[in-house]
């Protein structure tokens, strides 16, 4: 379960395997707003055991992006990990089978699941 703004978001993966959100004002007993859960993606293939929240409002404020200042060779994968002199600092991954196609592939995905959600 994840709050953002007015709304809590929710998974369930016991019925229908889908991703939800509800108003965290709703009040079905006053005649406010109606506490029924809107389902925000499409029936899922695996179970949703857990959602978090990715917004620029809900993300640290970074003075610079430390994969840009110091970029991961060629065939590496740049992750931000927390700690490090601006709070931030990146971890390299890859290996001669992890290629820049992967990276951009990956971009793709969040760039994909974030624009669904949210």
């Amino acid at each position: 379960m994840a709050i953002f703004e007015e709304y809590i978001y929710f998974t369930e993966w016991k019925a229908v395997p889908r991703v939800y959100r509800i108003s965290k004002y709703c009040d079905d007993q006053n005649g406010g707003v109606k506490c029924a859960a809107e389902p925000m993606s499409q029936i899922l293939s695996q179970k949703p055991m857990g959602i978090i929240i990715i917004n620029s409002l809900v993300q640290p404020e970074l003075p610079g992006n430390p994969c840009e200042r110091k970029p991961c060779g060629e065939n590496h994968l740049c992750l931000l990990r927390p700690n490090g002199p601006d709070g931030v600092d990146r971890t390299c991954i890859g290996d001669k089978n992890l290629n820049m196609e992967l990276n951009m592939e990956f971009m793709d995905f969040i760039s994909n699941q974030e624009s669904q959600l949210v």
